[in-house]
This record gives C-alpha cells, structure tokens and sequence, in this order.
C-alpha cells in the first residue's frame, strides 16, 4: 500500500538483470489486479488508509473537501445515488450544468484517491447520471462493520449474545460523521447509527 510502490517497481521493469525486472514486472500487475485494501473510517474522525498506509491529505488535491464530502455521501447511502441528490446535497444554489461540472471534478478528485494507481476498475462508478461507490469484499468501513456486528448482536440469543452485543459496542470508536454533523444529508445516517448503539447498549 506504500504510495510509492508504482513508481518504484516500474523503475525496477527497466532493471538490467531481467529477473529482478520481471519480478518487478510482475509486482506491479498484481498491484493493478489486487490493490492493497482501503478500509475508511467514519466513526470520530475521517480517514482512508490503502494498505497499511494513510492516504496524505495532499492526494486528494485542490477539491480536498468536497471530494471527501461526496465519498462521506456515498458511504452512507448505500447503493446508487442520483446527480439530482447530489445537486441538492452539495450545489443547490447552481445551475445544473455547473453543478455538473463541479461533480465531475468532485469525483475526479475522489477516485485519485479510491483507485490504486492503474487500476483496471474505478471504485467510484459513475453511470446514467448516477452514482455509487463499489467497495471491493476486501475493503473495510467501520460504520458498515459495527451495523452489522450489531445486527447480528441483537438477533442473537443464548449464552453468546452478551459477548456479541459488547464485541458490537466496541466497533463505535466516537461520533459518526463528525465532520458533517450540521449537514442535512447526514441527519438520518447519524440517528440511524445512534440508535442501533443505544439498542446495543
């Protein structure tokens, strides 16, 4: 997950011994193939980290917050999200054309920092004026894993269900969504997930 790793291993492909350059060859492949995992937490505080390390704030370029806001977005609205609310979340005030504009922008500013460098797919699709984040099974949410740790917590029953409910209470690592906490998109997701930790608590 090193952020540097491309680059290296493609200077290695033009190494003079030919193994260590088809080694490299190789590596590389492979990293387009199989990313290291994102795992992005929304509980506290914001982060994203690919691999074991965290992505820089400076990847994520001139459009920093509205490129984590739109992914914040997406994260907690699961499935496909239309331009129209996207619009009305970040650019009410604009025509549609700007505001489409600026979406595009957005966007191009986020998958700078979803996608692993030469990556075949992007994780954040865009089609028929829509949008949605395609999370690979090996990438890791934290608000994702305590609902479902939750889930599972309080449809238990038996002996095992005080262990889960308390291995559950422990994936709340702080307020969700901190930095979006007076935005009106991020109202219901906030309750939601405060109410699943009070019915765990």
């Amino acid at each position: 997950g090193h952020p540097a790793a491309p680059e290296r291993l493609r200077a290695l492909e033009e190494d003079a011994d030919a193994d260590v350059a088809a080694a490299a060859h190789a590596a590389r492949i492979r990293l387009v193939r199989e990313p290291p995992p994102l795992t992005i937490t929304l509980f506290g505080e914001f982060t994203v980290r690919r691999g074991g390390f965290p992505v820089d704030e400076e990847a994520w370029g001139r459009r920093r917050r509205a490129a984590q806001r739109l992914v914040r977005y997406l994260l907690v609205h699961s499935g496909t999200v239309s331009e129209d609310d996207l619009f009305e979340a970040f650019w009410p005030d604009s025509e549609p054309d700007a505001a489409r504009r600026s979406l595009q922008v957005t966007a191009s500013s986020a998958r700078a920092v979803l996608d692993a460098p030469d990556a075949e797919v992007s994780t954040l699709v865009a089609s028929d004026r829509s949008y949605r984040l395609a999370l690979s099974p090996r990438d890791n949410l934290d608000v994702q894993l305590f609902e479902e740790a939750a889930s599972a917590a309080l449809a238990s029953g038996g002996p095992e269900r005080r262990a889960l409910l308390e291995a559950a209470a422990a994936r709340w690592r702080g307020e969700p969504l901190p930095e979006d906490r007076y935005e009106a998109w991020a109202a219901a997701p906030r309750a939601r997930l405060a109410d699943t930790y009070g019915r765990v608590l």
